[in-house]
């Protein structure tokens, strides 16, 4: 099998125009909001193409 899915990714909200960067990745969402909080951080969930909602 594959690498596993992380479960939420940080992105940083200075770094980049159009296309934020992220930073981190992590299965713990109360440890990634310890260490990267702030307007300049967002902390995004990620899912699997097959389980996104229809845009």
């Amino acid at each position: 099998m594959g690498k596993k899915m992380p479960t939420y990714v940080v992105f940083n909200m200075s770094m980049g125009n159009n296309h934020h960067t992220p930073v981190a990745t992590g299965d713990d969402l109360d440890e990634l909001l310890v260490q990267y909080h702030g307007k300049a951080y967002q902390v995004m969930a990620v899912k699997p193409v097959f389980e996104r909602e229809e845009w």
